[in-house]
């Protein structure tokens, strides 16, 4: 019963669509919250494009935990894009069961592929 949303005011959100008259968890993320993709397989993880801040993944700690009240908590960051000059904008999961990622940066239209540790 969660869904995710971020925002240009550089958070992410959780929300129970049972009770939508405020967010069960908040995380701040210091770049706008321009995409959040949930991991395919592992739905506890979300990826998200952080504008200037880069590249982060999330974890919502899973339905349960979310609808307890315990939230989004920061995992880790991918900053190779570099922060300020790049603007973190696209962002997606590999399929496959890997915690493997494609980001891409707007205004130097790079694209990384990169794998995350396990978490």
């Amino acid at each position: 019963h969660c869904v995710a949303t971020g925002s240009y005011d550089e958070t992410a959100r959780l929300w129970d669509v049972r009770q939508l008259r405020a967010p069960v968890s908040e995380l701040g993320l210091g770049g706008g919250v321009w995409r959040l993709k949930w991991h395919p397989e592992r739905a506890d993880l979300l990826l998200a494009a952080c504008m200037h801040a880069g590249f982060a993944v999330l974890s919502s700690g899973g339905a349960e935990a979310a609808a307890g009240g315990e939230g989004l908590s920061l995992v880790a960051r991918y900053e190779a894009h570099g922060l300020g000059g790049a603007l973190g904008y696209g962002a997606d999961w590999a399929h496959g069961g890997a915690l493997a990622a494609a980001t891409c940066s707007f205004y130097d239209r790079a694209l990384h592929a990169w794998t995350l540790e396990e978490v």
